[in-house]
């Protein structure tokens, strides 16, 4: 995904973060309106939001199993005012839990389905999606017997590195290592 990430970035990229969202039969949470870029730039540092976000299906992603719900064009509004949830929390833990840090409440997102789509996804296990880490987004809970999960990589433009915050969020959330990835030839990963 390197390459087309560049073209889209218009520059090299780095992996930000990394995640693995696994939504658990019968047990999966949901993940409440939000945009990814305000949690690298109020957590992290990150400048501007010259970042894309990959995701790709780890398993058959179906209306049944907690799919991914995009306002599609939303991220024309560019990054959306939104007031900390947890003005208490000074901890990392609010950007992984289901109770997020920067949601939207009810009224921004009624008011944003006036205007946007809403649109969910539904593919294969291996269909690769992006994204601008403005799009607001949000995924339902799993109640049905079949696993749902997406790993999700946000590549960011080496000219877009974070200004180093004095309490950053972890590296596991935020990767220090901002030196440009180079794409493998096309059968780099073939085996002999």
């Amino acid at each position: 995904m390197v390459e087309p990430v560049e073209q889209i970035l218009q520059d090299h990229v780095y992996v930000h973060p990394f995640k693995i969202n696994a939504k658990v039969a019968m047990d999966g949470e949901l993940w409440p309106w939000h945009q990814d870029y305000q949690f690298g730039r109020d957590g992290d540092g990150m400048p501007a939001d010259h970042a894309v976000n990959v995701t790709v299906f780890l398993a058959d992603v179906t209306e049944f199993n907690g799919p991914m719900i995009f306002l599609a064009g939303s991220h024309r509004e560019g990054t959306i005012s939104v007031r900390p949830r947890h003005a208490e929390t000074t901890g990392w833990a609010s950007n992984v839990a289901a109770d997020l840090t920067f949601s939207f409440d009810r009224e921004q997102i009624c008011q944003l389905a006036q205007k946007y789509p809403l649109v969910a996804p539904k593919d294969p296990a291996g269909l690769a999606l992006i994204f601008h880490p403005n799009v607001v987004h949000a995924s339902v809970s799993t109640i049905s017997p079949f696993d749902g999960t997406v790993s999700i990589v946000t590549y960011n433009a080496v000219h877009n590195v974070p200004q180093l915050l004095q309490s950053p969020r972890p590296v596991f959330l935020a990767a220090r290592q901002t030196d440009p990835i180079t794409a493998l030839p096309g059968d780099a990963a073939l085996v002999a």
